[in-house]
């Protein structure tokens, strides 16, 4: 079997490229893609200077595509290379060989498994990479600035199909393991949506085709993430429109959540401005 790495990079080349020559280095791993989500030119030769393994291939984009889009031409480059399966990365990750390998076996133990992934550990903190299905009120209370006072239930809905291995809703995008078929039947992530919304609407196609979701809850990556505050309010504004997108496309979205996401991105606006300030 053909296991595949994929890395979308945007102005994070020495870390892209410090994770692909890593993954390189694993027996596992047969090849490695980094596609360039259109990066500042002298950030681009970063990739080539310091490649050190031909299994790694590198590919470009003139412009920024957005996340969803940029990495679907990503995947799409990938086929190239005829994977089985592909592990699908963020930059700002590190992770383990023997991880990789557990993630392996955990996909192959059933025909009908779609994706894979596990826990994260962020600032010193073991977070989980399986979620839910976003409910109407956690996302209100996300869009208004209200989630520090509602945190809404999020206990998980898992289900034991084997040992350490339970079925979720969908999984955290940072790192998952995916049947590179499968994903490229439903056509990867809808490219409707510029930034977000991209692993839990993957989910929602997969799943329509009776395709499982699953979790390894033992195991966890490091993911090395930089909040940048910069262009706050315009990351809001996509996030709301990618919001009110996906509510229309996999959810319900009837004229009174509609009004009420609207209150919520007015408060969130005046809220987030103010802060700002």
């Amino acid at each position: 079997m053909i296991f595949g790495c994929f890395i979308l990079n945007y102005n994070d080349s020495t870390r892209s490229i410090e994770l692909a020559n890593k993954l390189a280095e694993c027996d596992l791993i047969n090849f490695v893609v980094i596609f360039d989500n259109g990066s500042e030119p002298d950030l681009k030769e970063i990739l080539l200077t310091a490649k050190k393994s031909e299994k790694i291939k590198i590919f470009y984009s003139c412009n920024n595509l957005g996340y969803n889009k940029g990495t679907n031409e990503g995947l799409r480059k990938c086929s190239k290379f005829n994977p089985d399966y592909i592990f699908v990365c963020n930059s700002d990750i590190d992770v383990d060989e023997n991880i990789l390998i557990t993630m392996a076996d955990g996909i192959k133990k059933e025909n009908d498994i779609s994706i894979v992934g596990t826990d994260y550990l962020e600032k010193e903190r073991r977070m989980s990479g399986a979620y839910n299905y976003p409910k109407f009120a956690e996302q209100f209370a996300n869009v208004s600035g209200l989630s520090k006072i509602y945190k809404g239930n999020r206990k998980l809905d898992l289900v034991k199909i084997s040992e350490n291995l339970f079925l979720a809703d969908y999984i955290r995008g940072s790192l998952f393991l995916a049947n590179y078929k499968d994903i490229s039947n439903v056509g990867f992530y809808d490219e409707d949506f510029f930034l977000y919304f991209a692993e839990v609407s993957l989910a929602k196609k997969l799943k329509r085709k009776n395709k499982k979701i699953c979790y390894l809850p033992d195991l966890f990556y490091l993911h090395n993430h930089i909040y940048n505050k910069n262009n706050e309010l315009k990351k809001f504004k996509i996030f709301y429109n990618d919001l009110i997108l996906y509510w229309k496309k996999y959810e319900k979205l009837n004229f009174i959540k509609r009004s009420l996401f609207f209150f919520a991105f007015i408060v969130g606006l005046i809220l987030r401005f103010m802060f700002k300030h």
